[in-house]
């Protein structure tokens, strides 16, 4: 389906300058002098067109077409467009005499109205459609080479007439299409004071830019910028600069916390993000709980060295052991398949992996019976067994060091409120290592254990002994307190920071995932639409990493197929929004015709106005096999439009187009002319033979 976006401006001036000899030079070069002629003059003529505010449409071969007063209305668009042609004949003779090269260039400059858009599926292009359009290109046919010629219209609009050398062109006879107005030739601007009077045009003069035009005639290459930095550059740069800011700022930590967390929970204020978080596997899980176990296990083996093996022990120590064991086994076998023996097992472990609340309940799960299955041993310990203790201690270490460190600790393996302690401080470190648990979990679950380390300590039997003892040492108890408090503060801050920072990943992630789908997104429509600009081969060359932009792409073909095809009774009248329509649907259809398979080895190369260019035989992949396969397909082509102009558009439009095909196969030269705004095109006398097949055939028929 093909949308139109077609805008109307009134008035414009239009310009066509059409290079003189360029053809049979062309046949005489080879391909990349050939290319880097064009390049030269067309990269030049870009520059002085945006010094005088025109746009350029499109490069017809070697012609070259722009137009003043779109897409921003300009009062001085006739000017413009004068000042443009005097300077690209200028520049046409700097650039005949560094390629010591025989060509002139003829300009036509007509000013109307004008419809601009782009039609068709393929090879888009802004283009401008009007009969003053038509009008301006016979402007250029009817002039003579190194002068600039101007119809009455065009003359009417200029600011200032006097300021130019005007004299009759007499152009209807050089042009039968031209012998109904008057024509004239402007060979120069009268002495620049003229124009240094007339600001509103705004001209670049050789006496307010006389460094930047000696720098720009001197150095004589395309890739030189006509001044140090445009306004539309400027704008660019501080445009790049605020998205900088912008990308900075975004991505600021106390921002991103103030704009998506809430202020003291710290879940997403977005709900849909806060489950999106939540089902995002922790990579961190397993090790987790493999430490958990780790870390039980290890305490286990100290508790059954330290103290007295009782029943309590036993039985907390199976429990502990068989719990720690069997969940860290269920975690790790998410990394199985579940194709597996034991598939309800693994698709429970995924389930709880791939949802952090379930994760995170298993996790609290296990600290608590962690704790309890270490602390219970302790605080149930019958207090006459002390001595055994004592004893055993002695026995498993050597007496030396154990004397030593009794004299320094006498009151560490005597008491177990130190143990109690010192489990709880554990625990408490463990609880914090898994980050698996919100920050504010972790809170109450730490606020749990300190608070039952509170009340073991004023009413356990086993500390009681201490109290009962009377010693002079009691601070060293409430410092005990104070130390625990303190160390549930340092990890709940710290598990708040570490959740805040976890949570920004998260976003983070998200919004880097999110811009690599948009640059993969935008990667593939830039791609779609180079190969809509450029053959699918050319573009190929152009999207290569290790290609350099400043390379110019020319080729030679040997033996292409070129075809013409123009629907020669198709008029613009007043009803511009019903041509474009109707031009349109003859171009769309054209299209849709080409991109059927069987005419994969035919390449679109433009349209203008209701001529159709297509050819054949330019990419490697089309010279496999038969030499005229291509030739073939091109003829089917032509008779697949004439049937589909015959049978299809006029009966559904309830029209009587008459169309006319023209075809020639030879060499040409294809190329892209451009780096930064680059456009495909083909020259040779092969190319002009098939344009006059074309325009001499005879009408609903294929001369070739």
């Amino acid at each position: 389906q093909s949308l139109i976006y077609i805008k109307s401006y009134d008035p414009v001036s239009i310009i066509f300058a059409d290079i003189r000899g360029f053809t049979a030079m062309a046949d005489r070069s080879t391909a990349q002098r050939v290319v880097e002629l064009l390049n030269e003059l067309f990269c030049r003529f870009d520059r002085l067109a945006a010094k005088n505010r025109c746009l350029r449409i499109k490069l017809l071969g070697d012609c070259y077409h722009a137009v003043s007063g779109l897409p921003i209305p300009t009062p001085n668009h006739a000017d413009y467009c004068v000042i443009l042609g005097l300077e690209i004949i200028d520049t046409m003779h700097k650039v005949r005499e560094k390629f010591a090269s025989d060509v002139g260039i003829r300009v036509g400059i007509h000013s109307g109205q004008v419809n601009c858009g782009v039609l068709g599926l393929k090879k888009w292009q802004f283009d401008v459609w009007s009969k003053d359009v038509t009008l301006a290109n016979y402007m250029e046919s009817g002039g003579m080479d190194g002068l600039v010629h101007i119809s009455e219209a065009t003359k009417n609009y200029l600011s200032d007439p006097s300021c130019y050398i005007c004299e009759p062109a007499y152009g209807g006879d050089r042009e039968p299409a031209l012998r109904s107005i008057n024509t004239y030739f402007v060979t120069a601007s009268t002495p620049e004071e003229g124009l240094e009077n007339k600001p509103s045009i705004g001209l670049l003069t050789r006496n307010e830019n006389e460094e930047l035009f000696n720098l720009y005639h001197a150095l004589g290459t395309a890739n030189v910028l006509f001044s140090p930095m445009t306004a539309k550059e400027k704008s660019i740069e501080k445009e790049v600069m605020a998205t900088m800011n912008s990308s900075i700022n975004s991505r600021s930590i106390r921002r991103l916390k103030k704009i998506n967390c809430k202020p003291i929970v710290l879940t997403f204020r977005n709900k849909h993000l806060e489950r999106e978080y939540n089902n995002e596997p922790d990579q961190m899980l397993q090790i987790y709980f493999f430490t958990a176990t780790l870390v039980y296990f290890i305490i286990t083996i100290v508790q059954f060295i330290l103290i007295p093996i009782d029943q309590t022990l036993i039985i907390c120590s199976i429990v502990g052991f068989v719990w720690t064991t069997l969940v860290t086994g269920l975690v790790m076998l998410s990394n199985c398949q579940e194709s597996s023996p034991c598939r309800m097992i693994v698709c429970l472990s995924v389930n709880i992996c791939s949802d952090r609340r379930k994760a995170q309940l298993l996790a609290i799960i296990t600290l608590m019976i962690i704790y309890v299955a270490i602390v219970l041993p302790v605080v149930t310990l019958d207090c006459s067994e002390n001595e055994y203790l004592r004893e055993r201690a002695v026995h498993l270490v050597d007496p030396k060091i154990h004397k030593a460190f009794r004299e320094k600790c006498p009151s560490w393996y005597m008491s177990y409120m130190e143990y109690t302690l010192l489990y709880t401080m554990m625990i408490m470190a463990l609880t914090g290592a898994f980050q698996i648990i919100t920050f504010t979990c972790k809170a109450f679950v730490m606020l749990f254990m300190v608070s039952c380390y509170i009340i073991l300590f004023f009413t356990a039997p086993t500390f009681k002994k201490v109290w009962n003892a009377k010693s002079t040492d009691y601070y060293k108890y409430y410092l005990m307190l104070i130390v625990l408090v303190s160390l549930m503060l340092l990890i709940v801050i710290h598990s708040q920071q570490s959740e805040i920072i976890q949570r920004l990943d998260f976003i983070w992630k998200r919004q880097a995932n999110d811009e690599k789908e948009e640059v993969q997104k935008m990667q593939k429509i830039n791609q779609k639409l180079i190969e809509n600009i450029l053959p699918a081969h050319v573009a190929k060359i152009y999207l290569e990493k290790d290609y350099q932009h400043s390379d110019l792409y020319h080729e030679t073909c040997e033996s292409a197929c070129i075809m013409f095809a123009s629907i020669t009774n198709f008029y613009f009248t007043s009803d511009a929004s019903e041509n474009i329509t109707v031009l349109n649907k003859i171009i769309t259809d054209f299209d849709l015709i080409l991109n059927e398979p069987q005419f994969r080895s035919i390449e679109k190369i433009k349209s203008t106005g209701a001529v159709y260019i297509a050819a054949s035989g330019l990419s490697p992949s089309t010279r496999y096999g038969s030499e005229t396969d291509h030739v073939v397909q091109m003829a089917v082509y032509a008779l697949r439009l004439k049937l589909h102009v015959r049978d299809v558009l006029n009966k559904k439009l309830g029209t009587k187009f008459i169309i006319q095909i023209g075809m020639q196969v030879g060499p040409v030269i294809a190329g892209v002319i451009g780096a930064s705004m680059p456009q495909y095109d083909i020259w040779g006398n092969t190319v002009n033979v098939a344009s006059r097949m074309d325009s001499t055939g005879l009408p609903n028929h294929t001369q070739v």
